[in-house]
């Protein structure tokens, strides 16, 4: 199962765009993350379970919420994938409602877009002149 939800992670990631809705990328990423961690600490009390070894009842039960949870990640994931993909603009309504309900997320949420709107500015900006300097005529400075 963590073999599974590597490559939908893999396969998944690989069609982001960078610096592109992160919000929503730290959701799928911990989605992911956290039953891929959890199976690395109950997986050797499996093994210790298969060679006959005593474990307790809360090894069993980690391994068992681990196992629902890797399930549940590799269905949630595509689905929200899939909902956000399909139904953008009621996603977006949602969004804008949740965000207008309050004064101070408002404006936090526009200090977050004023600031992702200079970041990128200023990269534009950044390689417009690398661009330039390139593609400067020869006798230029």
């Amino acid at each position: 199962m963590a073999l599974a939800i590597v490559v939908e992670a893999r396969s998944i990631s690989s069609k982001w765009v960078q610096g592109e809705r992160r919000f929503f990328k730290s959701i799928q990423g911990a989605l992911w993350a956290i039953p891929l961690l959890l199976y690395a600490i109950a997986i050797p009390k499996c093994f210790d379970a298969q060679a006959g070894k005593p474990v307790s009842e809360g090894w069993t039960s980690l391994i068992s919420f681990t196992v629902s949870l890797g399930v549940s990640a590799l269905l949630i994931n595509p689905a929200l994938e899939l909902l956000v993909r399909s139904n953008a603009r009621i996603v977006a309504y949602i969004l804008r409602f949740l965000v207008s309900s309050s004064s101070e997320f408002q404006i936090a949420w526009l200090r977050l877009l004023n600031r992702r709107q200079r970041q990128k500015i200023r990269k534009n900006v950044e390689r417009l002149e690398r661009a330039e300097i390139e593609f400067s005529p020869p006798g230029t400075s």
